[in-house]
């Protein structure tokens, strides 16, 4: 449960949750905190840790694996936001009872990616050089653009009195001297690219 923010003096609080799990590991111990994180480094036997109160929230798990030769061990960590009751307690339920959850989690990694694809590449991210880092680079700086900033919808395609609202808030002396342009406009939807040069006195 978290406080939402605001303006009045009365309660409203969030009936939500973030939880993290972790699924495809047996016989785990699980830490709440970073407290026994110094006891791990040192190989000293750690203790579950059920409630933490008052302190920092963290979620390691902890066991011993064995690989054969050429052999693996895969498992995952998962998040979830803004998880109510009965959202949590499905969740919990799936994870005792569903054989093909790995599955599941390795489908909708895999839908996720594609759809952050999708939005980056609605940015121009996706580029192939002969320089591997430079591309990485690249794909980064536009993901924490349109993290910051977004995409816009339709292939750049603004709706004209969606245009036109925007450019007479943001400076209304060019939104005068360009009216009679924009009226020359009579398609609903439009492409278009503006630059304006302003100075100060």
């Amino acid at each position: 449960m978290s406080a939402i923010i605001v303006d009045k003096a009365e309660p409203a609080e969030a009936l939500k949750a973030n939880i993290v799990w972790s699924y495809g590991l047996d016989n785990v111990t699980h830490l709440l905190s970073s407290f026994q994180l110094a006891n791990f480094k040192k190989n000293i036997p750690l203790q579950q840790e059920e409630d933490v109160k008052g302190e920092k929230g963290a979620y390691f798990i902890s066991t011993k694996i064995v690989l054969q030769e050429n052999s693996f061990k895969s498992w995952f960590f998962v998040a979830n936001v803004n998880q109510s009751q009965s959202n949590i307690i499905a969740l919990a339920e799936q994870i005792k009872a569903d054989a093909t959850l790995a599955h599941k989690i390795s489908e909708n990694i895999e839908a996720g990616t594609q759809h952050l694809q999708q939005l980056t590449a609605a940015a121009d991210s996706l580029q192939y050089t002969a320089d591997g880092l430079k591309d990485s680079r690249h794909y980064s700086n536009v993901l924490f653009n349109i993290m910051r900033g977004g995409i816009f919808d339709n292939n750049y395609q603004i709706e004209k009195w969606d245009f036109k609202l925007y450019l007479k808030k943001a400076n209304n002396k060019v939104f005068e001297s360009a009216e009679n342009i924009i009226q020359t406009i009579t398609s609903r939807v439009f492409i278009i690219t503006i630059k304006i040069y302003c100075c100060r006195k």
